[in-house]
């Protein structure tokens, strides 16, 4: 850990003006953890932290943590930080780290037992944040997403530092990625509203991989035509759909009562 004089332009530039600055960030491999929780989770993870921004109080919290940390360290007021920043911060801390290299498909390769997650087109942050969160709580190996990624500003919020727990994959054609999965044995599991069979009336096989479609749109013709196992989660109220976050939690809560997932 190297303590950097705060009002040093050159030592904070990473941190100014966040709004303009964590989009070119993420291109060039970089995230930013915003928040007491999230960091106390990146400090829990091997993930390489370059620099930290906090408050006085919350280095006394931290330093210890810290001191094994080869990143640099600038302690000040959660007034002077938001200025600096033009961020609006729950807690007066912010630390910029390196993104891991994306889950790789081929060491699934003679596992015997996984649950995979995958994102058809999901475009909302919170709710791929929030995903993220539960798949980390039920013991999912990965997470696949095509569009929003797992290391922007608001996932990473969102998921509470959840996506460090969980490995993730990029998909630019969702399609070939689970064509992939069911070649190696995959059973492929489709959350469809409009479908009439339950996940707790089946039985569930060891190599499995939920498909949670886009909020509005669902789950594309393409990944449908893979000819998934359709579920859905049964309601008696007045809705006809839930959030797929909140389904997500369903789904998997399901298949934690099923034995497949690692919830403890």
């Amino acid at each position: 850990m190297k303590i950097l004089p705060v009002h040093s332009p050159e030592n904070l530039e990473v941190f100014r003006n966040l709004r303009k600055q964590w989009p070119d960030q993420l291109k060039r491999g970089f995230f930013y953890a915003e928040g007491e929780q999230v960091f106390a989770r990146l400090l829990e993870s091997q993930l390489e932290i370059l620099s930290v921004l906090l408050t006085p109080e919350l280095f006394e919290l931290h330093g210890r943590e810290l001191e094994n940390k080869s990143c640099s360290v600038a302690i000040t007021e959660k007034s002077w930080i938001e200025s600096t920043t033009m961020q609006k911060l729950n807690q007066g801390i912010l630390a910029l780290a390196r993104i891991p290299k994306p889950f790789e498909l081929f060491s699934l390769q003679g596992q015997a037992r996984f649950c995979i997650v995958a994102l058809d087109g999901l475009d909302h942050a919170v709710n791929v944040g929030t995903i993220f969160r539960t798949c980390a709580a039920f013991g999912v190996n990965a997470v696949i997403t095509t569009s929003v990624h797992p290391y922007s500003w608001r996932v990473v919020r969102a998921s509470l530092g959840g996506v460090f727990k969980v490995p993730y994959i990029m998909s630019e054609d969702l399609f070939e990625t689970l064509k992939f999965l069911k070649n190696l044995g995959t059973t492929l599991i489709a959350a469809d509203p409009s479908s009439q069979s339950l996940l707790s009336e089946k039985k569930i096989p060891e190599k499995i991989c939920l498909i949670l479609g886009n909020e509005h749109k669902g789950i594309s013709s393409k990944v449908l035509s893979l000819n998934p196992e359709r579920v859905t989660i049964p309601m008696s109220g007045k809705m006809d759909s839930l959030n797929v976050a909140a389904a997500s939690a369903i789904f998997l809560y399901e298949l934690s009562l099923l034995g497949n997932c690692n919830h403890r």
